[in-house]
């Protein structure tokens, strides 16, 4: 299992679309640490805003802390599994086409245009969840 436990402080939104289990299986600690993800205007690594612990091999990936700020995790997922204890950011799950997510926070505009897989949220998903199209085989729940 891969734990990434984030530690940014800051108000500009993280887009982090590296963040996708079938990306990361096969790469060193090293090499996941300075993935890049964009920061506003500017590419940084991940070890920015992650402290990155474990192997990914499994693809089996928990994030830890407030990611209300980080955008797209698990974005175009088709295999593995992303647990989030804490809240998330926008698009999660965008675009899924396997996998299972399950968020233990809120989470916002979760699960666009999902094609299979599935998302639980345990908190509050708000009006978006699944938004515009949730075809057959996915699932947004709150839970």
């Amino acid at each position: 299992m891969l734990t990434l436990k984030y530690h940014g402080t800051t108000s500009i939104p993280i887009e982090a679309e590296v963040i996708d289990p079938s990306l990361l299986a096969g790469k060193s600690l090293a090499e996941i640490a300075h993935l890049p993800v964009q920061h506003g205007n500017a590419q940084l690594p991940l070890a920015e805003f992650f402290q990155v612990a474990g192997d990914a091999a499994d693809q089996d990936i928990v994030i830890e802390g407030d990611c209300g700020r980080v955008k797209w995790i698990g974005a175009r997922m088709k295999t593995g599994r992303i647990t989030v204890h804490g809240d998330a950011g926008m698009h999660l799950g965008a675009e899924m086409a396997g996998a299972r997510s399950r968020v233990h926070g809120r989470a916002a505009t979760l699960g666009a245009e999902m094609r299979g897989g599935r998302i639980r949220v345990h908190g509050d998903a708000g009006d978006l969840a699944g938004r515009p199209i949730a075809a057959a085989g996915s699932a947004c729940a709150a839970a």
